[in-house]
């Protein structure tokens, strides 16, 4: 069975971006993606998905595993 990819617009709706928005990150190379010719594009869902993890800012309360403190 084919694996399934996701086109801009279900890629746009998982990362909540404008489509012109992932359309300049493939241009620039910023996000996986694979290109099968010209201008067909698709994604891995997998791969977004470990995209997202990789970026992922720490906030100060999960980088010490602790809660805020006042």
């Amino acid at each position: 069975m084919p694996k399934e990819l996701w086109d801009y617009r279900q890629t746009a709706e998982r990362l909540g971006v404008r489509i012109g928005t992932l359309y300049a990150w493939v241009h620039e190379r910023r996000i996986p993606h694979i290109r099968f010719s010209g201008k067909f594009v698709r994604f891995d869902p997998e791969e977004i998905e470990i995209w997202l993890r990789t970026h992922a800012v720490p906030t100060p309360e999960s980088a010490s595993g602790q809660g805020r403190q006042r």
